[in-house]
Protein backbone atom coordinates (compact mmCIF):
# COMPACT_ATOMS: atom_id res chain seq x y z
CA UNK A 1 0.00 0.00 0.00
CA UNK A 2 1.62 3.43 -1.01
CA UNK A 3 0.58 7.09 -0.97
CA UNK A 4 -0.68 6.49 -4.75
CA UNK A 5 -3.57 3.93 -3.57
CA UNK A 6 -4.50 5.20 -0.22
CA UNK A 7 -7.60 6.25 0.63
CA UNK A 8 -7.66 10.44 0.80
CA UNK A 9 -8.53 12.39 4.05
CA UNK A 10 -10.18 14.84 2.07
CA UNK A 11 -12.63 12.72 0.93
CA UNK A 12 -14.38 13.77 4.09
CA UNK A 13 -17.25 12.48 6.35
CA UNK A 14 -18.55 8.65 5.35
CA UNK A 15 -17.17 8.53 2.03
CA UNK A 16 -13.67 8.70 3.58
CA UNK A 17 -14.64 5.94 6.54
CA UNK A 18 -16.16 3.66 3.84
CA UNK A 19 -13.38 3.54 1.43
CA UNK A 20 -11.01 2.27 4.55
CA UNK A 21 -13.17 -0.02 5.66
CA UNK A 22 -13.76 -1.42 1.57
CA UNK A 23 -9.98 -1.70 1.00
CA UNK A 24 -9.73 -3.22 4.56
CA UNK A 25 -12.04 -5.78 3.74
CA UNK A 26 -10.24 -6.85 0.25
CA UNK A 27 -7.00 -6.91 1.70
CA UNK A 28 -8.16 -9.43 4.80
CA UNK A 29 -10.32 -11.77 1.92
CA UNK A 30 -6.78 -11.97 0.13
CA UNK A 31 -4.59 -12.89 2.60
CA UNK A 32 -4.39 -16.36 4.19
CA UNK A 33 -7.52 -17.94 6.49
CA UNK A 34 -6.45 -18.30 10.27
CA UNK A 35 -7.50 -21.39 11.30
CA UNK A 36 -6.90 -22.35 15.12
CA UNK A 37 -6.43 -25.88 15.37
CA UNK A 38 -5.35 -26.20 19.50
CA UNK A 39 -5.40 -23.35 21.69
CA UNK A 40 -2.75 -24.69 23.61
CA UNK A 41 -0.45 -24.17 20.55
CA UNK A 42 -1.24 -20.23 20.75
CA UNK A 43 0.98 -17.26 22.72
CA UNK A 44 -0.91 -16.76 26.12
CA UNK A 45 -3.41 -13.75 25.11
CA UNK A 46 -3.02 -10.34 25.25
CA UNK A 47 -5.85 -9.06 27.56
CA UNK A 48 -3.99 -5.35 27.66
CA UNK A 49 -8.04 -4.12 25.33
CA UNK A 50 -9.95 -5.57 28.43
CA UNK A 51 -7.82 -4.13 30.80
CA UNK A 52 -7.96 -0.81 29.51
CA UNK A 53 -11.51 -0.76 28.92
CA UNK A 54 -11.86 -1.62 32.67
CA UNK A 55 -9.82 1.45 33.61
CA UNK A 56 -11.64 3.58 31.22
CA UNK A 57 -14.69 2.61 32.69
CA UNK A 58 -13.65 2.58 36.46
CA UNK A 59 -12.08 6.32 35.79
CA UNK A 60 -15.63 8.02 35.89
CA UNK A 61 -16.31 6.25 39.22
CA UNK A 62 -13.20 7.70 40.86
CA UNK A 63 -13.91 10.99 39.21
CA UNK A 64 -17.72 10.77 40.70
CA UNK A 65 -16.26 10.74 44.45
CA UNK A 66 -15.32 12.92 46.88
CA UNK A 67 -11.46 12.79 47.65
CA UNK A 68 -11.75 10.84 51.01
CA UNK A 69 -13.13 8.17 49.22
CA UNK A 70 -10.39 7.36 46.95
CA UNK A 71 -8.44 5.21 49.24
CA UNK A 72 -11.47 3.22 49.25
CA UNK A 73 -11.50 2.80 45.73
CA UNK A 74 -8.43 1.69 45.48
CA UNK A 75 -8.94 -0.38 47.96
CA UNK A 76 -11.31 -2.10 46.00
CA UNK A 77 -10.09 -1.87 42.83
CA UNK A 78 -6.64 -3.66 44.15
CA UNK A 79 -9.53 -6.75 44.86
CA UNK A 80 -10.72 -7.09 41.31
CA UNK A 81 -6.69 -7.14 40.25
CA UNK A 82 -5.74 -10.05 42.59
CA UNK A 83 -7.75 -12.03 40.19
CA UNK A 84 -5.45 -11.39 37.71
CA UNK A 85 -2.32 -12.47 39.51
CA UNK A 86 -2.09 -16.14 37.66
CA UNK A 87 -2.79 -14.73 33.81
CA UNK A 88 0.53 -13.73 32.34
CA UNK A 89 0.60 -9.96 31.37
CA UNK A 90 1.23 -10.02 28.07
CA UNK A 91 1.47 -6.77 25.61
CA UNK A 92 2.16 -7.43 22.08
CA UNK A 93 3.64 -10.56 22.53
CA UNK A 94 5.90 -9.82 25.58
CA UNK A 95 5.98 -10.49 29.01
CA UNK A 96 5.86 -8.30 31.88
CA UNK A 97 6.23 -8.46 35.66
CA UNK A 98 2.76 -8.56 37.11
CA UNK A 99 3.01 -4.78 38.56
CA UNK A 100 2.88 -3.33 35.39
CA UNK A 101 -0.54 -4.38 34.98
CA UNK A 102 -1.58 -2.55 38.12
CA UNK A 103 0.97 0.65 36.83
CA UNK A 104 -0.55 0.33 33.46
CA UNK A 105 -4.38 0.38 34.85
CA UNK A 106 -3.66 3.36 37.56
CA UNK A 107 -2.04 5.53 34.97
CA UNK A 108 -5.15 5.10 32.90
CA UNK A 109 -7.28 6.05 35.89
CA UNK A 110 -5.43 8.69 37.07
CA UNK A 111 -4.79 10.19 33.23
CA UNK A 112 -8.60 11.00 33.33
CA UNK A 113 -8.68 11.70 37.17
CA UNK A 114 -6.16 14.48 36.45
CA UNK A 115 -8.63 15.92 33.10
CA UNK A 116 -11.50 16.27 36.06
CA UNK A 117 -9.51 17.69 37.96
CA UNK A 118 -8.21 20.03 35.26
CA UNK A 119 -11.82 20.75 34.43
CA UNK A 120 -12.34 21.57 38.20
CA UNK A 121 -15.44 18.32 38.59
CA UNK A 122 -13.58 16.08 40.67
CA UNK A 123 -16.40 14.33 42.92
CA UNK A 124 -19.19 16.12 40.15
CA UNK A 125 -19.01 13.36 37.79
CA UNK A 126 -22.36 11.98 36.68
CA UNK A 127 -22.24 8.06 36.38
CA UNK A 128 -24.99 7.32 33.72
CA UNK A 129 -27.66 5.26 35.03
CA UNK A 130 -27.56 2.66 32.34
CA UNK A 131 -24.01 1.41 32.65
CA UNK A 132 -23.43 2.24 36.29
CA UNK A 133 -24.67 1.26 39.55
CA UNK A 134 -25.55 2.66 42.99
CA UNK A 135 -24.23 2.68 45.37
CA UNK A 136 -20.61 3.67 43.35
CA UNK A 137 -19.33 0.63 45.40
CA UNK A 138 -21.71 -2.13 43.52
CA UNK A 139 -19.18 -0.93 40.11
CA UNK A 140 -16.49 -2.58 42.18
CA UNK A 141 -18.07 -5.52 43.58
CA UNK A 142 -16.10 -8.39 43.27
CA UNK A 143 -18.32 -11.54 43.32
CA UNK A 144 -19.68 -9.94 40.40
CA UNK A 145 -16.36 -9.39 38.51
CA UNK A 146 -14.96 -12.82 39.57
CA UNK A 147 -18.12 -14.18 37.05
CA UNK A 148 -17.09 -11.68 34.18
CA UNK A 149 -13.42 -13.00 34.68
CA UNK A 150 -14.51 -16.52 34.58
CA UNK A 151 -16.64 -15.71 31.31
CA UNK A 152 -13.68 -14.12 29.64
CA UNK A 153 -11.06 -17.16 30.67
CA UNK A 154 -14.20 -19.52 28.72
CA UNK A 155 -14.14 -17.55 25.95
CA UNK A 156 -10.19 -17.15 25.79
CA UNK A 157 -9.97 -21.33 25.47
CA UNK A 158 -12.56 -21.46 23.10
CA UNK A 159 -11.07 -22.34 19.69
CA UNK A 160 -13.49 -20.89 17.56
CA UNK A 161 -13.55 -17.08 19.94
CA UNK A 162 -9.91 -17.25 19.50
CA UNK A 163 -9.88 -18.19 15.66
CA UNK A 164 -12.35 -15.24 15.50
CA UNK A 165 -10.23 -12.98 17.67
CA UNK A 166 -7.37 -13.18 15.80
CA UNK A 167 -9.02 -12.43 12.79
CA UNK A 168 -10.65 -9.19 14.16
CA UNK A 169 -6.79 -8.20 15.42
CA UNK A 170 -5.54 -8.51 11.81
CA UNK A 171 -8.10 -6.50 10.55
CA UNK A 172 -7.82 -3.90 13.00
CA UNK A 173 -4.01 -4.35 12.00
CA UNK A 174 -4.79 -3.74 8.28
CA UNK A 175 -7.24 -0.65 9.13
CA UNK A 176 -4.66 1.32 11.09
CA UNK A 177 -2.07 0.21 8.88
CA UNK A 178 -4.37 2.18 6.36
CA UNK A 179 -5.28 5.12 8.46
CA UNK A 180 -1.63 5.65 8.74
CA UNK A 181 -0.85 6.13 5.11
CA UNK A 182 -3.98 7.75 4.17
CA UNK A 183 -2.86 10.88 6.61
CA UNK A 184 0.69 10.77 4.98
CA UNK A 185 -1.15 11.01 1.56
CA UNK A 186 -2.94 14.36 2.94
CA UNK A 187 -0.20 15.67 4.12
CA UNK A 188 2.21 14.98 1.30
CA UNK A 189 -0.55 16.24 -1.03
CA UNK A 190 -0.87 20.05 1.19
CA UNK A 191 3.05 19.85 1.05
CA UNK A 192 2.89 19.89 4.50
CA UNK A 193 4.49 17.28 7.13
CA UNK A 194 2.53 15.88 9.96
CA UNK A 195 4.35 15.53 13.63
CA UNK A 196 6.84 13.31 13.63
CA UNK A 197 5.18 9.88 13.67
CA UNK A 198 5.82 6.69 16.00
CA UNK A 199 8.15 3.97 15.76
CA UNK A 200 4.38 1.96 14.48
CA UNK A 201 3.52 4.12 11.81
CA UNK A 202 7.42 4.58 10.56
CA UNK A 203 7.60 0.98 9.89
CA UNK A 204 4.44 1.68 8.28
CA UNK A 205 5.61 3.88 5.65
CA UNK A 206 8.76 2.68 5.00
CA UNK A 207 7.17 -0.96 4.20
CA UNK A 208 8.37 -2.80 7.18
CA UNK A 209 5.76 -3.44 9.06
CA UNK A 210 3.59 -7.03 9.53
CA UNK A 211 -0.14 -5.17 9.61
CA UNK A 212 -0.81 -7.22 6.22
CA UNK A 213 -0.10 -10.37 6.95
Amino acid sequence: MDLATAPKLTEKGRGAARQIEEQTDDICLRLPRIVVRDVSTLPPYDFTPTLNSLAEWLAPVLGSLAPEQHEQFWGLFDNLLAVWEHIPHVIGGQRYPGDARREMLVKTINSRLGTYQAQGIVGKVVLPSGRYLKPWTRNLDLESYKKQFEYLMSQVSDKEWRQRDLQMQRRNRVRGHLKVIQMWRHFDELGDEPDMPNASAITCLNGSCTCIS
